[in-house]
């Protein structure tokens, strides 16, 4: 009746990388309002304020590609609703007399550029060459000082999303 053949006498596993994965997978299929509604619970569940941070659409669309989890997107997403607590945190060491004149050239041109990614991505870059600095030499002290991670999708994305005046804000704030 059966084919036999094919069948092999192991047990099966569980593989949980592969679990993961497939979870990733689904996740990145979803569009941006099916992935927010599935993501807002566990945001709330982590204490964070929704309403004083960016649309929830917005966060998810930028880290569907990181998180293989709802649980790992909500810890990522946790800069966009809470700003770093303090200007000791080990990527603002990154802070240095040599990029801190462009960080802070970078803080008035934010005020100012329109406010896209695209935009802001041209604002840092030619800070940085103003500078005489590489771009990652300005990108990731100020990745830092905003978010207070050094793991995070690119820094003009991740301004865009989080808005002007928190952005501002938090650059005031730790460059103080």
């Amino acid at each position: 009746l059966f084919d036999l053949a094919g069948l092999h006498s192991a047990p099966a596993r569980f593989d949980p990388e592969k679990l993961k994965w497939l979870n990733h997978e689904h996740l990145q299929r979803l569009d941006d309002a099916a992935l927010a509604a599935h993501l807002r619970p566990f945001l709330e569940r982590a204490g964070l304020a929704l309403a004083d941070g960016p649309p929830v659409e917005a966060v998810a669309a930028l880290l569907r590609d990181r998180a293989p989890t709802l649980v790992d997107m909500a810890e990522a997403a946790r800069y966009f609703y809470a700003a770093p607590q303090s200007a000791a945190t080990e990527t603002t060491t990154q802070v240095t007399p040599q990029n801190r004149a462009a960080l802070e050239a970078v803080a008035r041109g934010l005020a100012t550029v329109e406010w896209s990614r695209d935009a802001i991505g041209a604002l840092l870059k030619a800070a940085a060459a103003d500078h005489k600095l590489k771009p990652g030499q300005v990108m990731m002290p100020l990745r830092g000082l905003v978010t207070g991670t050094s793991h995070t999708p690119a820094i003009d994305a991740v301004l865009a999303v989080l808005g002007l005046d928190e952005t501002l804000a938090r650059i005031a704030r730790q460059l103080r």
